[in-house]
């Protein structure tokens, strides 16, 4: 029987599935009382709980932050817009969602979205409001693409998303970052003030994402025992790298025949993917998000040579489940280097490390150990919880 029915994983989805409930989460754009005063508003591009990505997650462990505190809170978002690219979905609503914050009275504005500079322009000389504005990265993501797709991201960040993330960062009372890496990129790029600058790393829940026994785990997952699982999770594959990965695991498998390559990516990839007809390639969509964590303990590594990241919680989830990655530079905090990830600066170093880790046991659960040591004490994500809510907190007393 695999995981995916079995009474076992009810068992484990008692113990690691955390419920978020919020009385306020139909607190879209024109659902709230105008003339309350609320302690925060936080911006999100989409619905955070519906969307399930890692900047919606980010958005969610946000809020759990602030309510902890018994604050005031109010949930600006929008519903992602079907068929319509996000280039021009953003700039739909764009003004409609600043404008909505403007009428609401409150004493922070912790913003996950693009365009801050609206809210400052719309709200004018009577705002009294601290507004954080939040980066999960750089404009420089639209240079990850190819053909067409890269001529219309260009222009799209030339002319529109890099103006509007140098002013809003700049008019912004504070930066909050995800990474170290995102703070320099913005004093460089952006030429962002450093002590405008705070970093808040992205966290991992680490007693959901643990290390597990890897063959009990596979026999739950149905998985073979024989093979070196590698491991891909992203929804944007050309972004993160995927067709770099294929190629990373092809030559690989000229030095270790018995490799099975884990894509988990996004439906809309599926039967492109499946047209490739490779034996040796898994492909995995909408898999639930309480199964993750059993897909890192059942792989030997996880690879992501990507293109653009802030600080992506797929490293971090490989991380604090002993997964060891192989990694771009984009992909994670280049001072940790060696600590439970491997940064690849070109393709034969991918090939390498990835050799090594599977083929070199004690290194593998060195690299392992030190993974885990790492997302405990740097990507927890009670540490992330308590630096928003001390910088709340410091806020809330000096208004």
């Amino acid at each position: 029987m695999s995981l995916f029915d079995s009474k076992k994983l009810f068992r484990e989805k008692l113990k690691l599935q955390s419920l978020f409930k919020r009385s306020c989460r139909g607190n879209q754009m024109g659902n709230c009382d105008e003339k309350s005063v609320y302690d925060i508003v936080i911006i999100s591009r989409y619905n955070p709980w519906k969307c399930g990505g890692g900047l919606e997650n980010v958005v969610k462990e946000q809020i759990k932050s602030v309510e902890s505190l018994g604050l005031k809170i109010h949930i600006l978002y929008r519903e992602r817009i079907q068929n319509v690219p996000t280039i021009f979905s953003d700039l739909i609503y764009a003004v409609l969602i600043y404008l909505k914050a403007t009428k609401i009275n409150c004493k922070i504005l912790l913003d996950n979205f693009g365009f801050t500079f609206l809210y400052k322009f719309l709200k004018g000389k009577s705002r009294n409001v601290v507004v954080i504005k939040v980066h999960h990265g750089t404009s420089n993501y639209l240079d990850s693409y190819s053909g067409i797709r890269l001529i219309f991201a260009k222009i799209y960040k030339l002319f529109i998303l890099k103006p509007v993330c140098i002013i809003s960062s700049r008019l912004a009372d504070i930066n909050i970052v995800v990474s170290c890496k995102v703070k320099q990129e913005l004093i460089n790029h952006y030429k962002v003030p450093p002590e405008k600058v705070i970093v808040i790393p992205n966290g991992v829940n680490v007693n959901m994402y643990r290390p597990r026994d890897k063959k009990y785990i596979r026999e739950l997952l149905g998985l073979p025992l024989d093979k070196k699982i590698v491991l891909f999770v992203g929804g944007d594959l050309e972004r993160k790298g995927f067709w770099l990965a294929l190629n990373i695991v092809k030559k690989v498998k000229k030095y270790i025949s018995n490799i099975l390559f884990v894509a988990i990516t996004s439906k809309k990839y599926k039967k492109r993917l499946e047209s490739l007809k490779i034996n040796w390639l898994k492909i995995l969509t909408e898999v639930p998000h309480n199964k993750m964590p059993y897909l890192y303990n059942a792989s030997d590594l996880l690879l992501l040579p990507s293109k653009y990241e802030g600080l992506p919680l797929t490293v971090l989830e490989a991380l604090a489940s002993g997964c060891p990655a192989v990694v771009s530079p984009n992909a994670a905090e280049g001072e940790y280097n060696g600590q439970g990830f491997l940064i690849a600066h070109n393709f034969e170093e991918y090939v390498k490390y990835c050799k090594k880790l599977l083929t070199d046991t004690e290194y593998w659960m060195e690299i392992s150990s030190k993974a885990r040591d790492l997302a405990v004490l740097r990507y927890n994500i009670q540490n992330q919880h308590k630096l928003y809510q001390e910088i709340i907190l410091k806020l809330l007393k000096l208004r």
